[in-house]
């Protein structure tokens, strides 16, 4: 059990538009709570007891946040793991990131869960990516190995025509060749995870209503079978992953109804607002050895919808013809989601 007291100060790493609300909910709790980012905010400074703007890569800076901090926990994939590994101070471990930064670890892990991810070759070059397409097919996606690649590049080839799009971001670095599928549904489940055991989120339905905005419901149209199928993956990642706090499974299924698992994340996306302060409860219940609460979802046709700043009025509008709606508005203006609502009907 972490010996965390009420007053204790933790500190927390990383840019996340989850972090004005664990931040109230840590200091609800009698926390005192300090933030480190890479990014400077307008905003967030106001709502912390102390505050560093530095680079993740700056080891200098980030001894002195670790040192005003009692304990200390991550929400960025960008991390080096090894400075993680040297502080004591760190409540969540470090091993999660080794298949999270890497995607071929990520891969052979999965594989040796047996667990079913899209057919993918490694590419180092044009020729690499040509032969690929003759294993792969199209449509097909390119992703770097290193997600901490400069920009992070991703590339859908379709046609023979976008390889030549591709020339330029395998200067990069390495990449894999995956199989992309067009008509798919995206699902994930939230793991809850304590010193003594777990908790897995009913299924989320995600889908966008653009590129920049996800919004999700816990109405699934799929068979029992196939909901327990998700659940099980859940469960097996649950066991088998290394890790203390809250993480996400994102999953997919095709028109073949294969469920292939996409990947695992520690930064948490909004829908965790369908479950109101579950995620932070079970954090914190999870760092301290207590037991963790089970997600009891009464109304399963519960929908959170995204909005982003510039059409804030909509939301209005929906909040007002539905007095069972709730918003609520993110007051830090870098993130492209500016709130969101939440119908229970």
């Amino acid at each position: 059990m972490n010996n965390i007291n009420l007053g204790d100060s933790i500190g927390i790493i990383g840019s996340s538009i989850i972090n004005l609300d664990l931040i109230a909910f840590l200091h609800n709790h009698g926390f005192k709570v300090g933030l480190y980012e890479d990014t400077k905010s307008t905003e967030m400074n106001k709502y912390v007891d102390y505050y560093n703007v530095s680079s993740l890569n700056d080891l200098d800076e980030l001894k002195r946040f670790v040192h005003k901090s009692d304990f200390v926990i991550y929400n960025s994939e960008n991390l080096d793991s090894d400075f993680i590994k040297q502080n004591a101070k760190f409540i969540q471990g470090n091993n999660v990131l080794d298949f999270i930064q890497d995607r071929i670890v990520a891969k052979t892990f999965f594989e040796q869960l047996n667990i079913n991810t899209a057919p993918y070759v490694t590419v180092l070059n044009i020729e690499d990516l040509e032969n690929g397409i003759k294993q792969i097919g199209f449509p097909a996606i390119l992703k770097p190995i290193q997600k901490s690649t400069v920009n992070g590049d991703e590339l859908i080839l379709r046609s023979p025509n976008d390889l030549v799009y591709a020339k330029g971001i395998l200067k990069s670095g390495t990449f894999i060749l995956e199989s992309y599928l067009d008509d798919k549904k995206d699902y994930s489940i939230i793991v809850s995870k304590g010193l003594n055991g777990f908790q897995i989120s009913p299924v989320i339905n995600n889908y966008y209503d653009n590129p920049n905005e996800i919004s999700a419901t816990l109405s699934v149209n799929e068979s029992i079978e196939t909901i327990e199928e998700l659940q099980d993956i859940a469960r097996k990642l649950a066991t088998n992953v290394d890790y203390l706090g809250p993480f996400m499974i994102s999953m997919y299924i095709g028109s073949n109804k294969v469920i292939y698992l996409d990947q695992i994340s520690i930064l948490l996306n909004s829908s965790i607002h369908l479950f109101k302060d579950i995620v932070f409860e079970n954090y914190l219940r999870g760092i301290l050895g207590n037991k963790l609460i089970p997600y009891q979802i009464n109304n399963d046709k519960k929908t959170l919808y995204n909005f982003s700043l510039d059409n804030c009025e909509n939301a209005f509008k929906i909040v007002m013809q539905d007095t069972d709606s709730r918003v609520k508005f993110y007051q830090d203006k870098r993130f492209n989601i500016g709130g969101y609502v939440i119908k229970t009907n």
